[in-house]
């Protein structure tokens, strides 16, 4: 009885703190310029690190299967944001290198983190 529901609720918690990350993409929605195809919602890289270190940390019966479904059956992808460089069009036209590169918002780009145990 009470084993049980320490072991759900151990895992519970790690599938609440993910479902409350800050920056997700919803199901067949739009968002930071890319489409989310997928039946389910995407999250950032880092709340999935979170989640599977969580479900690590966890490490019994209910973890390892809700972490091995969720990563290794499903294969839920991730992103990042990460800084890009871009050419002005004052730089293109002076061919200066050093001139050539500005910051531009974000690049939101997909990855696969796996569940190991």
């Amino acid at each position: 009885g009470a084993h049980i529901d320490r072991i759900i609720l151990d895992t519970d918690k790690c599938c609440r703190e993910h479902d409350h990350c800050r920056h997700t993409i919803s199901a067949f929605s739009l968002k930071y310029g890319v489409f989310n195809r997928h039946l389910f919602t995407v999250s950032h890289c880092q709340c999935d690190r979170r989640f599977r270190n969580c479900l690590l940390g966890v490490n019994d019966t209910v973890s390892n299967l809700v972490g091995y479904g969720f990563f290794n059956v499903l294969k839920v992808p991730c992103f990042v944001f990460e800084s890009r460089m871009q050419c002005t069009q004052a730089a293109k036209q002076e061919r200066s290198p050093v001139a050539s590169k500005s910051n531009s918002d974000w690049l939101v780009t997909t990855g696969m983190t796996l569940f190991t145990s």
